[in-house]
């Protein structure tokens, strides 16, 4: 991973705020394979999903466990009771189980693929930092969005992605509206980022994802 530092431009929707954040390259500047990315989202979807489709055995089935015919003279092959597969009304063999199997990924693996879908993402401009005094004054689902249309634009390209401090209460005051998802440093992952058409940290949520993984990108 790449130790240079990456600088990005805090946006506060004013003219005259010029501050910027320096980013750590072994985050922001980080190098993989597409296919790492595309292992992670197939991880990640597959595990979405309820494993819950199962089926009945022979021992689970209602019916009688009395032997139907006598075991030799009829010239038929020997059956116990009506409860076997091949029988209609019978158990069913080899059938799905639900049993809550997981795919697994490496916990390193997972840190890399969520670097360098950011890094990824600052490379094509599509990474911004939102400064905390933003969203200082809103108190309505309607200034917030006013105030975020106001800093980034008229209109969000795509999903957008905003992620929050840690237990912020403006977080709240966005998790309603429509093509944008809101969620905290600990929350991120690759795939959220990479389906975002945009990603923005506000300011203290920024310091607190770098702190989260300081000392622990290798």
């Amino acid at each position: 991973m790449a130790k240079t530092k990456l600088a990005a431009k805090i946006i506060s929707g004013k003219k005259d705020d010029d501050r910027v954040m320096e980013l750590p390259g072994e985050i922001f500047n980080v190098t993989a394979s597409d296919k790492l990315l595309a292992h992670y989202v197939h991880v990640y979807l597959e595990n979405q999903k309820r494993h819950v489709s199962t089926v009945k055995t022979r021992s689970e089935v209602t019916g009688s466990t009395r032997k139907i015919y006598r075991q030799k003279g009829t010239g038929r092959a020997r059956h116990g009771d009506i409860k076997a597969p091949i029988f209609v009304g019978g158990g069913i063999a080899h059938g799905p189980e639900a049993d809550g199997a997981k795919l697994a990924m490496p916990k390193k693996m997972r840190r890399k693929s969520l670097f360098y879908a950011l890094s990824l993402k600052l490379k094509g401009n599509k990474l911004g930092i939102l400064a905390d005094t933003l969203l200082s004054k809103t108190e309505k689902t309607k200034e917030a969005v006013a105030a975020l249309h106001k800093a980034i634009g008229s209109e969000m390209p795509g999903r957008t992605v905003v992620v929050f401090p840690h237990q912020s209460d403006k977080k709240r005051q966005l998790v309603n509206v429509r093509q944008l998802e809101v969620t905290e440093p600990h929350g991120l992952n690759a795939y959220n980022v990479m389906k975002a058409g945009q990603v923005y940290f506000m300011e203290k949520a920024m310091e607190e994802f770098i702190n989260l993984f300081k000392g622990r990108t290798k």
